[in-house]
């Protein structure tokens, strides 16, 4: 079904992020063009928008430290949402991410909510994200 074609490109979507983050942006290009039309906007936890090479600036620089790689993932799928025709969905997942921004370490869970379009070039059917936006993220339960 769409929705499971769609869920499935989002954990696709989370491994590659995860990697091209811990590789200070390296493979960013290839990663945009597999998973993002080129009109892609991020809305970050501040309300602020990066389109490519703002997210690609972000995601490169020395200000930004991805660490502990196995608690950067995807925590659950909350909903899936697919319309037009099996076309276009909505997505919104919970995830952990954990950084360090100029120094400071943060640990959080947030919420975020993908629009994706579905793209057909020769043939070939692809989801791919139009719009993405991240919450303010919350402290990372501990586990009991």
């Amino acid at each position: 079904s769409a929705e499971d074609a769609v869920k499935e490109r989002l954990k696709v979507f989370q491994k590659a992020y995860v990697k091209t983050s811990f590789a200070k942006g390296e493979g960013f290009y290839d990663m945009y063009k597999e998973f993002c039309i080129d009109e892609f906007q991020i809305i970050r936890p501040s309300g602020n928008p990066l389109k490519k090479e703002g997210w690609h600036n972000m995601m490169s620089s020395q200000d930004i430290i991805f660490v502990k790689p196995d608690q950067n993932k995807l925590v659950s799928i909350d909903s899936c949402i697919v319309f037009a025709n099996d076309k276009a969905a909505v997505t919104t997942h919970t995830g952990d991410f954990c950084f360090e921004y100029k120094g400071q370490l943060n640990e959080d869970r947030a919420k975020i909510s993908i629009t994706w379009g579905l793209e057909v070039v020769e043939e070939e059917e692809k989801w791919k994200m139009v719009h993405w936006h991240r919450a303010s993220g919350q402290p990372i339960p501990k586990e009991e």
